[in-house]
């Protein structure tokens, strides 16, 4: 009779605060439940009991709400307790700056380049700090290490990673499709979106290079009939209306603020483009969601997100403001450029699989505890 096998998925940081992770968690944890085994149970621990809306408990599924800020101290004896009651194979937290024990095995999902290769002037002083004193150490620690691409697992020194890294690419969720226009105008309304526009998806206060959008936006006249609409978590924090203001782009540059999960297929399919600037890091979620509804994307040409893109998105230079202005007339001018781009999407954004994501992450579980 096979052994029973504990597994914990430390999900505290699934909070609207970091809604790209939030929606990773929630969608491979939502593929995952049903391919357990009977002897196979799932532990999950979140901090907002109204943040994985989507998982239900069940005979083998559970869900401990600690109800304190995820890098509490509170939050961590709360942690050692429910290790101490159930005594976990595996230990799994889907980000590199969490707490995880020293005596289970452990596994980390890196999302973003490490900083120490990126240049100075892209990361933060606390960034670069955080991991030497704390994400360095927990990497050292784990049995596996997942990346969702090569190019983001490259970045990291050798040492760091000790050959245990796999790579297990995001997927995308069925709601992801282009949507029928009753629902592309309600959306419209609901957030008082014009008619034709370009979208970036603020996935936290800051959106990362927006001054190189906001500058390529104000050198284009046409993007007075086609304007940015800056959509999510944070996306009407007071640095970027700052920024706005400070261009004097407010008739070309709309903020939403937070945007309801259910309307996120019908934003991307009003969407003529979507635009993510990252230099630096940043979930590439919003590129293949996009792409799965049929939205063209210009993105940066991070090496990462060349690889998740395959050839099927306008790729520019993050700091290059003339590559910019071109990219975006190109798109807004050309007759052909986004019914060819949204088949080319539409196309690649069929190789990405929640459900695949799932089997490889429980085949990582499995293996370690054997």
């Amino acid at each position: 009779m096979p052994l029973n096998k504990t597994y914990f998925f430390d999900a505290r940081k699934a909070i609207f605060r970091y809604p790209d992770l939030k929606r990773y968690c929630d969608s491979l944890l939502l593929a995952m439940v049903p391919m357990l085994t009977k002897n196979e149970s799932l532990h999950i621990i979140i901090s907002d009991s109204n943040c994985l809306p989507g998982i239900i408990e069940t005979g083998n599924v559970s869900l401990h709400n600690t109800h304190a800020k995820p890098g509490s101290i509170k939050n961590a004896f709360i942690i050692r307790r429910l290790q101490r009651k159930f005594k976990p194979d595996i230990h799994h937290a889907p980000n590199t700056n969490t707490y995880r024990p020293v005596k289970i095995k452990s596994i980390a999902t890196i999302h973003e380049a490490c900083p120490l290769s990126l240049p100075l002037n892209s990361t933060t002083l606390q960034s670069r700090l955080l991991f030497r004193l704390f994400s360095q150490r927990t990497l050292k620690c784990c049995s596996k290490i997942i990346g969702f691409s090569d190019n983001i697992l490259k970045t990291y020194p050798q040492n760091t990673l000790q050959n245990k890294q796999t790579i297990i690419r995001y997927g995308i969720s069925p709601r992801f499709t282009p949507q029928d226009q009753d629902l592309i105008d309600k959306v419209k309304n609901k957030y008082s979106l014009p008619r034709k526009f370009m979208l970036i998806i603020a996935s936290d206060k800051n959106i990362h290079n927006l001054t190189t959008i906001l500058d390529a936006i104000q050198s284009t006249d046409f993007t007075e009939t086609s304007p940015l609409v800056i959509a999510g978590y944070g996306s009407s924090s007071e640095q970027i209306t700052r920024q706005i203001e400070q261009r004097k782009l407010g008739t070309r540059v709309y903020q939403t603020g937070e945007i309801s999960e259910d309307d996120m297929p019908a934003l991307y399919s009003a969407a003529y483009t979507l635009l993510f600037p990252n230099k630096t890091k940043g979930i590439g979620l919003p590129i293949i969601e996009a792409m799965a509804c049929g939205t063209p994307v210009i993105c940066s040409t991070l090496p990462s997100l060349i690889e998740i893109t395959g050839g099927c998105a306008t790729l520019v230079h993050p700091t290059d403001k003339l590559e910019w202005i071109r990219a975006i007339s190109t798109a807004l001018l050309s007759i052909n450029w986004q019914d060819e781009s949204r088949a080319a999407a539409l196309k690649h954004a069929q190789i990405f699989s929640w459900d695949k994501a799932a089997k490889e992450t429980l085949d990582v579980y499995r293996s370690l505890c054997q």
